[in-house]
């Protein structure tokens, strides 16, 4: 055991990142190599290019390569190489242009499509399923009739049209990992959902949003030189991508080198973007670092929700508490059932008080957990609770969503048995227990800190700031249950749920 955090420690720091491993591919170097190289070139074209691109020699005319134009000259005599680089400005533009609107869409609405679900999911199932069903390139064209020569308003729309598609991916992909455990130990912690969205889901879309995006700008590449080849672009003379290859395919019978300064930039940087997107998914799914969790089916194999004797036992304290109008009791649930899909609680009733211990007692799968989880309005598995009461301080959580925003975290915390996939895999401990401490107490980064050392040490961390440091899968399993703990104490809860407290 003692060899295990050294051994951990030793993997995570030979494991490359996303990017690394990206290079480490011959494609994916080449390409990126050559977008880079694009880029750099055409944001210095002034610096690059002798000539501006509208000086004309007319004594060089539809001439070959030469040491004063590299890549020869058009039928006006002006600089093939002037005119790519700064025709390919317009292009970086219309690219970052329509990425910019169909990130902001595509990835704002499948987050909350996905997570939040409801009236917010069927709004914008439907409204990508309309912008499917319209034709984008005639929407484009129309566009430019309404606005001639205005390529911002057409790639913008360009950028709505094609946002559907990303909105899709991402809202299935959210649907998944909102299932995961530590998603609902985030919820459980008190954060908030525009929280647990941009630092517990989104990244985990991060590898799927590069791919998207660079297949995507590909597409707009393709877009934007189709429209400056039509004469719907740049207008002469000044220079576009398009224009350079309609120029080219207007003289092909007297000067046929204009197609290859033209034309091949074109097609390697839409197949760089292509590969480079195949690259990036194909090193995103390389199991490096983060081992893969495989997750218990937790679905309920009985109705019980405990032993008979312990049903009986707990009916008969909820009746008291009852009786007694709940005046003692912290936590009350009465006649509470649950079922996903078919019922898989029943009627539980019990109580517990401030300061006291109450254990479910049942067989594996009777309905404890479901239970714990009904408590804070966490039913798994696309579950509901079908009857009864959770009143906690005498306030019914039941459908009731704000109450159990408050609650969660500082009223009622969660300590699930299975805090290796409680806890997310792509932060830090430190940084968790750091975001929930903060969550619920008004105070700095430095603050925060001290207090998760405090935290670490109450569950018998031996070395709390090296701990705090790693990520979830370089602990063992029992200190990933003691991280688990310190993550439920981090709200000063009244009430504490372990789920198999005794593992």
């Amino acid at each position: 055991m003692k060899l295990f955090p050294a051994l951990a420690a030793s993997k995570a720091a030979r494991s490359p990142g996303l990017m690394a491993r990206v290079l480490r591919r011959p494609a994916g170097a080449v390409s990126l190599g050559w977008l880079v190289l694009l880029t750099v070139a055409t944001l210095a074209a002034s610096a690059v290019c002798t000539y501006s691109p509208l000086d004309q020699d007319l004594s060089h005319v539809l001439a070959g390569p030469f040491g004063h134009h590299p890549l020869g000259t058009d039928n006006l005599g002006r600089d093939l190489l002037s005119r790519l680089l700064f025709g390919g400005r317009s292009t970086l533009l219309a690219v970052a242009e329509a990425l910019t609107v169909y990130l902001l869409i595509g990835v704002s609405s499948g987050l909350a499509a996905g997570f939040l679900g409801g009236w917010i999911d069927w709004l914008v199932t439907r409204s990508a399923d309309l912008l499917f069903a319209l034709p984008g390139i005639i929407i484009v064209l129309v566009v430019l009739s309404v606005f001639p020569g205005n390529l911002h308003a057409a790639m913008i729309t360009f950028g709505v049209l094609g946002s559907p598609g990303l909105t899709r991916v991402l809202r299935s992909q959210t649907l998944g990992i909102r299932e995961e455990l530590y998603v609902a130990a985030a919820q459980v912690a008190g954060l908030r959902r525009t929280q647990i969205m941009r630092r517990h889901i989104l990244p985990r879309l991060a590898s799927t949003v590069i791919v998207q995006s660079s297949l995507f700008a590909a597409v707009v590449v393709v877009i934007q030189s189709g429209l400056g080849f039509l004469g719907l672009g740049a207008q002469p003379p000044n220079p576009s991508w398009g224009g350079l290859v309609a120029d080219a395919s207007q003289n092909i019978d007297r000067a046929p080198w204009m197609l290859v300064p033209t034309g091949v930039p074109l097609v390697l940087t839409v197949m760089a973007l292509a590969i480079l997107g195949d690259v990036i998914r194909d090193a995103a799914t390389e199991n490096w670092s983060v081992p893969k969790l495989r997750r218990r089916d937790r679905r309920p194999k009985s109705l019980a929700a405990t032993s008979d004797s312990a049903a009986a036992a707990a009916k008969e304290r909820a009746q008291r508490a009852v009786d007694d109008n709940d005046t003692e009791a912290l936590l009350a649930v009465r006649d509470l059932s649950i079922a996903i899909g078919t019922p898989v609680v029943q009627r539980v009733s019990f109580h517990v008080g401030a300061g006291e211990t109450v254990g479910l007692v049942g067989e594996s799968g009777c309905g404890k957990s479901v239970t714990s989880l009904g408590i804070l309005g966490l039913v798994p598995g696309g579950g509901e609770i079908t009857e009864g009461q959770v009143l906690f301080n005498g306030v019914d959580l039941v459908g009731a969503p704000r109450a159990l925003e408050h609650v969660r975290g500082t009223g009622i915390a969660y300590v699930s048995q299975e805090p290796m996939v409680a806890l997310d895999p792509t932060y830090s401990v430190g940084d968790q227990l750091t975001e929930a401490v903060r969550r619920h107490q008004d105070c700095d980064r430095r603050a925060a800190r001290e207090r998760v050392s405090e935290l670490l040490q109450m569950v018998n961390i031996p070395d709390p700031a090296g701990v705090a440091k790693r990520y979830p899968h370089q602990l063992s399993g029992g200190m990933a249950q003691r991280v688990a703990i310190a993550l439920a104490l981090a709200g000063d809860p009244e009430l504490l749920i372990a789920d198999e407290p005794t593992t």
